[in-house]
């Protein structure tokens, strides 16, 4: 009786949240670009840029090398320290803050805490059908899954932080993640050691 009952109030939990998902989906979509910090908005054009060019050169897992060199050059160029070949062809960007004290006059930790952001950077084996001047260069490879735009994001991440280190406090560990479709994942990234203190 109660394994019944506890299915039965996860599937009308699974129901209320897709049905919620559905009428989000539904709304169209608005973003009030006032809100967004004048340094952001000024790296729409890079990001635009940098995704686009990631888009025409998809690798599939554990062979993106030049990808990885792609983030490598753009972290080098801006003075962020990182690693590279980690888990074959991964990247890890660590920028630390440079902030006495945390926001909102919190004490400061006796720890100083660190952030971890994943952007995975495969593509799929997948033959693109779109007709833009970005498309694929490589027949049987495509970025299907949005991992250039992953990248891009994360890219931008970087370069915001890394220019406003002042501004926090802590580490921002910004971690490129090879073959998630598949061969790897973020296994191989943990197996690397790279939430180990550094």
């Amino acid at each position: 009786m109660g394994i019944h009952l506890e299915q039965n109030q996860e599937k009308r939990k699974n129901g209320a949240v897709k049905k919620s998902i559905m009428q989000t989906l539904s709304k169209p979509l608005t973003t009030d670009f006032s809100t967004v910090r004048p340094h952001i908005k000024a790296l729409q054009t890079d990001l635009v840029h940098w995704r686009r060019q990631l888009h025409q050169r998809p690798e599939l897992g554990f062979q993106e090398e030049t990808t990885a060199q792609f983030i490598c050059d753009r972290l080098t160029a801006w003075g962020i320290i990182h690693t590279r070949s980690v888990a074959k062809t991964g990247i890890v960007a660590t920028i630390q803050g440079t902030s006495a004290c945390p926001p909102f006059a919190a004490p400061a930790p006796s720890h100083p805490p660190v952030l971890a952001i994943r952007a995975d950077m495969d593509g799929l084996p997948v033959q693109e059908q779109n007709e833009v001047p970005y498309r694929s260069i490589y027949d049987g490879k495509m970025h299907a899954c949005g991992h250039d735009g992953h990248v891009a994001i994360a890219l931008g991440t970087a370069k915001y932080l890394n220019e406003h280190r002042d501004q926090f406090t802590g580490t921002v560990k910004i971690i490129f993640q090879p073959a998630e479709e598949g061969p790897g994942g973020a296994q191989p990234m943990i197996d690397a050691g790279v939430f180990k203190k550094s």
